[in-house]
């Protein structure tokens, strides 16, 4: 899954928040800002997992507001992911 997130979710804390979710979830991939101010994830897992993730992603964290989540399902995106980061 890649998802594109828009808001106001830059300097309020949102990628530890999705960190610590996505590690909860035991998922792997990242997550980084964008340069048009988004927040951009990639995540491996189950698709339940994946879409309770999902799910919180939507709420957001207390301090950020989500406006819209663009996102994308695909199989396996890179091989090469073994845990889950902030870039």
């Amino acid at each position: 899954m890649e998802c594109s997130i828009s808001g106001k979710v830059q300097g309020v804390g949102f990628r530890r928040f999705i960190l610590a979710r996505a590690l909860e979830y035991g998922v792997v991939g990242y997550v980084c800002n964008t340069e048009e101010g988004a927040v951009e994830v990639v995540a491996q897992g189950k698709r339940e997992v994946l879409e309770s993730l999902l799910a919180h992603l939507q709420k957001g964290s207390i301090h950020a507001q989500v406006d819209d989540i663009e996102v994308r399902w695909h199989e396996t995106l890179q091989d090469s992911l073994t845990d889950f980061t902030i870039r």
